[in-house]
């Protein structure tokens, strides 16, 4: 079998509880990775946040390149 690199793009949209809308965006960025929630309980409670759902809105390659050795 041949190995290849693919790029994406994907797309989320997070629901999330915060102070303020510069910290919902702070923390959607930092705290989120491939689908999951990466933020622990003692940090929704020190930051004041919850991550209450994400969503896969659009997952899209978008280049693919042969590795070769």
């Amino acid at each position: 079998m041949k190995t290849f690199e693919v790029f994406l793009n994907k797309t989320y949209a997070v629901e999330i509880e915060a102070e303020n809308k510069d910290d919902a965006l702070n923390f959607a960025e930092f705290y989120t990775g491939d689908i999951m929630d990466l933020s622990t309980v003692a940090e929704q409670k020190e930051h004041k946040f919850k991550i209450i759902n994400i969503d896969s809105r659009i997952n899209e390659a978008f280049e693919v390149n042969e590795i070769t050795d």
